[in-house]
């Protein structure tokens, strides 16, 4: 169960055409949960089944060059904990119970000395909690 909803707001594209986008995060939540509602965030959001973490998807840009990092809320007490940068466009996430973190990329997957092709690209990370 959800302790609070999650909802985004301001929607728009990354760039004209795309189908990854900008938004505006607000919640619900009446606690210590003190996330930043600039429009910097991904739509996109995974829950344990138990609703204690919440995974988050928020843009890094770097020299334009498009990258995230998945902040993972605790529920609870507030506590927030950033992954490394990810190259790409955040196509999908899913938090286990594990709090290990799968997602789906969209990003550059050729090598270094072919031409330049995009598709999609399975990651995870693992957060270790104490």
């Amino acid at each position: 169960m959800k302790p609070f909803e999650i909802k985004f707001k301001h929607i728009s594209e990354i760039r004209h055409g795309s189908p990854y986008n900008l938004v505006e995060l607000t919640h619900t939540a009446y606690k210590n949960i003190n996330l930043k509602s600039h429009n910097d965030w991904q739509d996109k959001q995974s829950w344990t089944s138990k609703g204690d973490y919440v995974a988050l998807v928020k843009w890094d840009f770097v020299n334009s060059d498009p990258g995230f990092i998945v902040i993972l809320l605790n529920t609870n007490s507030g506590e927030m904990t950033e992954s490394r940068r990810v190259q790409g466009c955040c196509d999908k996430i899913i938090l286990g119970n594990d709090l290990c973190v799968n997602y789906q990329t969209f990003t550059l997957i050729s090598d270094n000395n072919e031409e330049k092709r995009y598709g999609l690209k399975e990651g995870k990370s693992i957060f270790e909690i104490n």
